[in-house]
């Protein structure tokens, strides 16, 4: 079964030279000058121990601090049996995403097998979003 390794929240995933990604300002809390206010951030999550031949339901959900979902993705990726590689990083940018309240925000990974619906894993990474002080 495929597993979600990691899910970082950070200011942006850059391609270096040698062809490796580097996670730039990884971020456990995102201060603002005002609250409403947009932020623009990205959500890196890595999956390992993928299997040859197997369509993967991937989905991402970010939740407010009421609980209230806030955008969702849901999508498929299947594996090629001559692909060759067992892991990947998928990073999503959020552009000038809005935050309308302080508070404990969570992102939702879910990974399930389409094959095998039983081999479903979740993982969620809560961060924190407050206003500047003044």
């Amino acid at each position: 079964m495929a597993n979600i390794g990691h899910i970082i929240i950070c200011e942006e995933v850059l391609e270096r030279q040698d062809n490796k990604l580097a996670i730039v300002g990884p971020l456990s809390m995102i201060v603002l000058d005002a609250i409403p206010n947009n932020y623009t951030f990205t959500a890196s999550i890595a999956i390992f121990d993928i299997e040859p031949r197997i369509v993967y339901e991937f989905s991402v959900k970010v939740y407010s601090p009421s609980s209230e979902e806030l955008w969702g993705f849901n999508g498929d990726f299947d594996t090629q049996a001559d692909a060759g590689w067992h892991s990947t990083i998928m990073n999503i940018p959020f552009r000038n995403f809005k935050f309308t309240s302080e508070g404990s925000y969570m992102i939702e990974v879910t990974l399930t097998n389409k094959n095998d619906e039983k081999q479903t894993q979740t993982k969620e990474f809560n961060f924190s979003v407050r206003k500047k002080e003044s």
